[in-house]
Formats: structure tokens, sequence, C-alpha cells
């Protein structure tokens, strides 16, 4: 059953005023939020219709990225890893090939190369996430630094990627991971070796984290606090004054923490659609040793993250960036697929950007439900003191960021929901003195 609440709220911003002088650009987004409900293997089109009743012609953009309650648990969890990976690793100065993690993933598929240049040879496009060994040569490092602008772009449209950057090896070009994050290493007193690393998060706050406390295969609980052991757990550290100025980045969580310096190791963040997971550990010398070294027990918890972090491509706004004129609208086909997706509710934020500043002229909520049932609400808005029904009125859902209009009759509905327990907000509209009247429950 759905429960029905009537209370006020505070308005969601419709749209924005662009300008300079007289001319100015306001654009309009309707509707706020969209659900479809598919079979797997199915396709729907729904329309997202933008209003630019301005003086003034602008660019607008589409954005999608995950809300914030879905970083630690986004999805179904899936029965094997279903992205295909590719392993950019050259050597590793502790005698442990990185690839005997993939060997370890039985079915994983994946691919090998050596060095970064070998990149130009292939389309990154064709994988889903990039794993990038340490410990590598100065001119391995220096490959990397000079294709990272390509490397970003393949994150910024959705890829996942991870890379441990640690070693005793640092060489004149040092990794720069994406988005600018340098890390640092014989710049503080003891930042060259750290042990004993605390976890920064639990089980409940990381997917990640989750997988190995309900994996490790010595059954050490990786709550939060917990030591990562290690005769060099990570050699260097990441600056969290350096994290909160990543570009293209709206979300970043801290997993490890440094000891004897009070900074980050491992950490994961957004780059535009994809992830990045970076970490400063020994990877290759924990991993050769893992009774010993918690850390050294990660690796398939690492490819199963990237799987899970990958953006699922299951929707697509066409166009999703351009201009609209002054005082003209157009409809903007979003579509919904559900082919190799698991039953279940896949949801992310859509966000329209308009102006050369890429400005936020509105943010709602996409959902898709695969293969499981669906309900819909239906409400009426009336006036508490008269009962007539109210035209233009805002319902809006507690859960998602999803609002529908009343209409002449003040009824309004949603669609498509995912099962479970809603609170259906009222807001008003404003009449012409800019005043609210009281409404009733519907």
């Amino acid at each position: 059953m759905k429960h029905l609440n009537a209370r006020a709220v505070s308005a969601t911003l419709f749209g924005i005023i662009l300008g300079i002088g007289q001319a100015i650009a306001q654009v309009t987004s309707t509707p706020i939020g969209l659900t479809a409900a598919l079979a797997e293997g199915d396709t729907a089109i729904q329309a997202l219709h933008l209003v630019n009743d301005g003086d003034a012609a602008t660019t607008f953009k589409i954005s999608f990225s995950s809300p914030e309650r879905e970083r630690a648990a986004r999805g179904p969890r899936r029965d094997q890893p279903e992205s295909n990976y590719l392993l950019v690793h050259q050597s590793n100065g502790w005698n442990y090939d990185l690839e005997r993690i993939f060997q370890g993933v039985e079915n994983l598929d994946y691919d090998r190369i050596q060095t970064p240049a070998d990149l130009d040879n292939l389309d990154l496009f064709d994988y889903d996430c990039l794993y990038l060994g340490n410990y590598q040569p100065d001119a391995w490092d220096g490959q990397y630094n000079e294709r990272r602008e390509m490397i970003e772009d393949w994150v910024d449209r959705g890829g996942t990627m991870y890379f441990s950057a640690g070693t005793n090896n640092h060489n004149n070009n040092r990794v720069i991971f994406p988005g600018g994050l340098p890390y640092h290493w014989n710049e503080q007193n003891g930042d060259q070796s750290q042990n004993e690393c605390p976890l920064a998060v639990g089980p409940d706050d990381n997917w990640f984290i989750n997988y190995m406390n309900e994996n490790d295969e010595f059954n050490f609980e990786w709550v939060e606090g917990a030591r990562m052991h290690g005769s060099g757990h990570a050699h260097g550290v990441i600056y969290q004054r350096e994290i909160d100025e990543i570009d293209n980045c709206d979300w970043s969580q801290v997993l490890v923490m440094g000891n004897p310096v009070n900074e980050p190791v491992s950490l994961v963040y957004s780059y535009g659609r994809g992830y990045c997971f970076v970490s400063t550990s020994v990877d290759g010398f924990l991993h050769a040793n893992p009774q010993a070294y918690h850390w050294g027990r990660t690796g398939a918890g690492v490819l199963w993250y990237l799987d899970f972090l990958k953006q699922p491509a299951w929707i697509e706004c066409v166009p999703d960036e351009g201009e609209i004129a002054a005082n003209d609208q157009l409809d903007l086909d979003v579509v919904f697929v559900s082919t190799d997706l698991d039953d279940g509710t896949y949801e992310l934020i859509l966000e329209v950007l308009v102006g050369n500043d890429e400005l936020s002229t509105a943010q709602m909520s996409v959902v898709l439900t695969v293969g499981n049932e669906t309900s819909a609400i239906r409400g009426v808005v009336t006036d508490a003191a008269t009962g007539d029904p109210i035209e233009g009125a805002v319902a809006a859902l507690d859960y998602f960021l999803i609002e529908r209009p009343s209409a002449e009759n003040g009824a309004y509905s949603f669609a498509d929901l995912p099962a479970g327990e809603y609170v259906v907000l009222h807001l008003p509209r404003l009449s012409a003195d800019h005043s609210r009247s009281p409404i009733g429950s519907g």
C-alpha cells in the first residue's frame, strides 16, 4: 500500500534564467522524472520536453549520475562479473604477475597489454573496465601520463578503472590519476611507508568493503577502523584537499587512511559517468602473501567492484547536447534499454545543464524496473477550505526526484514505480499575489 501525506515542501528548481543585458534564456524541463518497466531485452522511449521562453538562444547538455544513496549498493548483484577487462601490466618488482588475479576468476573476459603505448593499437571503448598495474619502469609511467587525457575521456563516458600506483621505485614520471589527482611520496616525514592503515568505512558504507567482509578467506572482519597489516601496506599518500579539487567529480569516498600520515591511501571517486578506484597500496607485494597482508586478498574483490561500478548501458538521451533557440521548444528522446540486465531496479539522476557555464536547470530521477512488478499512485489535490480540486499543484515523491502536476480536476498519477511504500508531498501552486492556499489530502 502507498501512503499519501499532504505537506508543504520547498519548490523544485524547474528552470533557470540566463542572460546578458536584456537578452535572456529561460529554460524549463518537463516532466520531472521518468519511469519505465520492461522485460529483459525490451526498449522504451519517453520524451523530455525542453522549453526556452527567453529572448536568447542557449546551449544545453544532458548528464547522468548515480544518486547518493546508490553509491554503496546500485542494482542487483550478479552471479558472475559480466564486464570485459583490460589489464595493462608489464612487470612487478615483487615477482607477482598481476594476471594471476584475472586467472583466478572463472570465465572472466579480459585481455592484457604490456604498456600504455599499446593502447594506441586498440579501441579502449571496446572494454568496460581498465586495470593498471603498479611498480612500472619510468618509461611506462611516462607513457601513461601522455595518454591520461585519452583514459579520462574513456572514464568520463562510463568506464571504470583501478590503478594502484604504490611502489618504492619512484620515478621522475610520477603518475597522475584522472581528474588531475596526484599522489605524494617523500614530502612528509613518514609518508614513504604506511603501515597498519585503518579502514575509513564499514561494510554498510561501501560495496567493495562489504564484499571483502563477506569473502575474506581468513575470516578477517572488514569493519571501520580495522587495520590493514603490511610490511609497507602503501607507499605514499593522496591529499584530501586535492581529492576535494578533482576535476569532473561530484562524489568521492575514502576507503583506507594512511598511518602514520593521516591522509588517504585508497579511495573511489566519480569522473563524469565513470569511476576511478585508486590506491597507493603496494599490490603484488601484498598479494604474494595474502595470509599475512589483508589487502593482498582483494584481487578478485577489485574486479567485482569494477564490474559493480560499471554504468549499465540502459539509458540514453538523443540528442544529449545541442542548442535551443529563443522562444522555442525541443523534444528529446530518453531511451530505456533492458538488454542483458538482471531483474531489479536501476536508477540514475538526469540533469539538464544550460549555457556555457553548464548551470543546472533541473535534476530528476530516471528509474527502470526490469522483470519485477511495479505500482502506480493516483490522487486528487483539493482545497482544504472548499473541497474544490486544485489544478497545477505539484505532487512529489519523497524517495525519487519525480513530480507530477495536478490536472483541472485536481488528479495526478505516478506510473511504473518499483513496488514499495512512498510518501506523496503536495505543493500548491502560487496565486497571483504569490501566496499559497492550504490543500487537502488526496
